[in-house]
């Protein structure tokens, strides 16, 4: 019965302990658009409902980005940035889609930039959701600490200066993580709805 109690109290406490190690804490405030532009400086940016939930859009070359002072403990780890997009364009000629979704993590000293990334192939259709994400690995010395994160729509294509003709695109379930390592940062990434 002793040994039964003993295997019972470390499954719970290995339990406990991927529950900890799992758990992450979203560091940018209103990342679902719940208080329309709070906490953001949006810039041809508006809240809108899509498909029943409020999200970010974004028209006509505009962005929306949020400063975030990060901790000492942040210095050297890795940061995700991340989220899910639309785009009311649609790929049709086999080409990357024109006024796509974009996001980039700046750290402010040292100055350094991360570009987001769709997971998955360029959408294909018209208002299809897909996840995009920046990893950026913090300084880990003479850092003030001081993040940006920065949405965007890109309006070229290889060069191309491509009309933007109000077409908008869209953000949601936005988050900012800090990770040990690339590889757990990653594997966050993948499992992100």
């Amino acid at each position: 019965m002793k040994q039964l109690n003993i295997k019972f109290l470390t499954l719970i406490c290995v339990l406990f302990a991927t529950t900890i190690v799992g758990a992450q804490t979203n560091l940018l405030l209103n990342g679902k658009a719940d208080s329309k532009t709070e906490h953001w400086h949006p810039v041809e940016t508006t809240v809108e409902e899509f498909n029943g939930d409020k999200v970010f859009v974004v028209r006509n070359d505009g962005h929306l980005q949020q400063y975030v002072q990060l901790t000492d403990e942040a210095f050297g780890k890795y940061a995700l940035f991340i989220g899910r997009v639309s785009s009311e364009r649609a790929d049709v000629d086999g080409k990357p889609t024109p006024n796509t979704p974009y996001l980039y993590i700046y750290t402010l000293t040292p100055s350094a930039i991360s570009e987001g990334q769709i997971m998955r192939d360029d959408a294909k259709g018209e208002n299809d959701w897909h996840t995009i994400y920046a990893i950026h690995q913090l300084p880990k010395e003479g850092f003030t600490g001081s993040m940006k994160c920065f949405l965007y729509q890109r309006n070229s294509r290889k060069g191309q200066n491509i009309p933007n003709e109000g077409s908008a695109v869209r953000f949601d379930n936005l988050g900012l993580y800090l990770f040990d390592t690339e590889e757990d940062a990653l594997k966050f990434a993948k499992a992100y709805k």
